[in-house]
This record gives structure tokens, sequence and C-alpha cells, in this order.
């Protein structure tokens, strides 16, 4: 008899968000446990990149996913580079 693996538990997801910051266009994705859904980190992406003018304000407000779960970790990547 043949034993069936055991497919591992998936326990992070990831998202990919796109927003845009003085004309440039640039992709967050944030990786999160499967138990937060994923309303509540669009909620948090929206309330702290969306509409926001300054850049070193979008790079630090980890606290704003971190009150969310303390696992939660996000990278932002420009879609194109700039010459």
């Amino acid at each position: 008899m043949h034993k069936k693996r055991k497919q591992p538990k998936v326990t992070t997801k990831e998202k990919n968000y796109r927003f845009w910051n003085c004309g440039a266009e640039y992709i967050c994705n944030v990786i999160a446990p499967v138990s937060i859904p994923d309303y509540r980190l669009k909620e948090v992406f929206n309330r702290t990149f969306v509409g926001k003018k300054d850049m070193s304000v979008v790079t630090s407000p980890i606290m704003n996913f971190r009150a969310l779960h303390e696992d939660i970790d996000y990278t932002i990547k420009p879609v194109k580079e700039t010459v």
C-alpha cells in the first residue's frame, strides 16, 4: 500500500496591492497569516498608502500592519524603474 503524503498546512498568504505616489506606480506585497481576512489587510493598506503624498511617510508604517498581527511583513517595489 502506498501512503498518501500530507499536504503542508498553509499558514501564510501573500497579497499584492498596487498604488501610485507622485506619479510613480508601486506594488505593495503583504505577507500575512491566513487567519487575517483579506478585507482587513485592504483596510490597513488603504489607510496607510492611498492618498499619501510623501514617500518617506509611506515606507515606515509597519506598525499599522503589526496592529493586526505581529507576523505581518510587507515590501514596496516600483513597477518601473525611473531612469
